[in-house]
Order: C-alpha cells, then structure tokens, then sequence
C-alpha cells in the first residue's frame, strides 16, 4: 500500500479514511498508537492514511477536493452555533472512545534458524491477525508482507521475488481469495505484467505497453494449461491475432480476430 495522507493524529487520520470509505476506496490508519510515545520518537508525522497503488489518484483527487473546503482561517468559536459544536464535540468524542476500546498491536513470530532473528513475524490488534511478513531467503529483509482485514481474512499482500529489497509483486484478495496480482518486472514501477483469477485457479494474464497501459498480449487458461493467446500486433491497442495452443503449449492455429462493430 502507499502513503495517501499525513495526519496531525489519530482522529483527523480516521475522518481522512472515513472520506475515502464513503467514495468506495479502501485503505488503512499506520501509527496511531505511536501518538503516545512521541516523547522518545524523532519529530517527523506518526500517523498516516494508506491506500491501495491502484487508488492512489483516486485518493489524491478526494484529500484535494477535501483541503479546498477547509476555511483559510479558524472560525471563532461565538460564530458557530452551539448544534454545530456539539455534533462536533459528539463525534471527537465517539471516534477517541473507539480509538481507546481498540486493543494495542502485538507481535509474535517464528526464528526458523535460532539466529535470534524472527523469519516470520505475526502482528495482531488484541486476538485479530493484522499482518504477516516473512525473510523467505533468510537474508535478514523481509520480503513478503499480506494484510488482513478486521475479520482477519487476507486482504493483500506484496513481496520480493527476485530478492534484491523491492517489493514488485502484489496481490489482491476477497473473502480471503485471490482475485488479482500485478508485477513490475523491470523495476521501473510500471506494473505491465497482470494476473487474474477465478476461485483461486490462474484465468488469464496480460502484459500491458508501457506507454499507453493497455494489453499487448493477453494469456488464457483452462485448467491451469495455456488455452489461446490474444495480440496487438501493431499496437493500436485493439487484440488483432488469436493463437490456439494444444495440451502440450505448442501452437495449433493463428486467426486474425474481426473488429469489434459498434
């Protein structure tokens, strides 16, 4: 997930995903509960708002539109009415009160290699599992992360598979399910290499342009063997070229595919 917002605290991080939930985008609160250490931690902002990669804009475009509505300065206090600061004393209130009845992160984890290092590390808000990260090569670096979500069900995930300390590849889940994962395969932070999936099984692949971001290549499956392969040949980003495979994965059939008529 990447940073979205940097709130002053807690309460105005909540308001933030409050905003985005409403619009139907989805993402988290990082570092609250650092607030109250901030006596022994480096002066910098604590607590953030994340937001999936793919809402990023999405999310920017909402913090904008809400920062223009703020006033330029702080109404006195005479000028509002008195249902106005009650409804905002009520709601300051009931968000501290959730704040305070939600239990601390905790963690645990396992030191495969008793080298007093956890190689996988379990985070928990009270009994729920948050988070997990796991040092698969055992480097010393993490390099897979998944999130999981209030009934603590998967909800993403992101890892290093080529181990060299950037996270290229992450996933998308529902109901605990993966449904989606991208790759930037050459590190330039364009993800051009999609993956799609129905009940967990591979259906299809597509390897976007990096210049327009549409499919120049799209990968189908049945039963997790390659079935057919759709072309831009000449990179309008129109599919022009159907490929059939056999069993084996060796091409059978070329067909040029018919435009598609409005």
């Amino acid at each position: 997930m990447r940073k979205l917002y940097e709130a002053a605290n807690a309460l105005e991080a909540h308001m933030i995903l409050n905003l985005l939930e409403m619009e139907g985008l989805r993402g988290r609160v990082d570092g609250e509960y650092l607030e109250g250490g901030v006596g022994e931690l480096q002066a910098h902002p604590l607590v953030r708002v994340m937001i999936e990669e793919a809402d990023y804009e999405r999310g920017r475009e909402i913090i904008v539109r809400w920062e223009a509505e703020q006033p330029a300065t702080v109404q006195e206090p005479k000028r509002l009415g008195k249902w106005v600061w009650l409804g905002l004393g009520a709601f300051a209130g009931a968000a501290l009160m959730a704040l305070s009845l939600r239990p601390p992160v905790t963690t645990d984890g396992i030191d495969f290699n008793r080298d007093g290092v956890l190689e996988e590390k379990w985070s928990f808000s009270g009994a729920a599992l948050q988070k997990v990260e796991r040092d698969r090569n055992r480097d010393g670096k993490m390099d897979y992360a998944s999130d999981y979500d209030r009934r603590g069900m998967i909800d993403a995930s992101e890892q290093d598979d080529d181990f060299n300390g950037t996270l290229e590849t992450r996933a998308r889940y529902e109901e605990g399910s993966i449904v989606s994962s991208e790759r930037d395969i050459d590190g330039d932070s364009f993800f051009e290499y999609k993956e799609f999936f129905e009940h967990d099984v591979l259906a299809r692949t597509e390897i976007l342009h990096p210049n327009t971001g549409l499919p120049r290549k799209i990968v189908y499956y049945v039963k997790l063997r390659m079935d057919y392969v759709e072309l831009d040949t000449n990179g309008d980003g129109t599919m022009d070229t159907r490929v059939r495979y056999d069993p084996d994965g060796e091409p059978v059939s070329r067909e040029a595919i018919a435009p598609k008529t409005s």
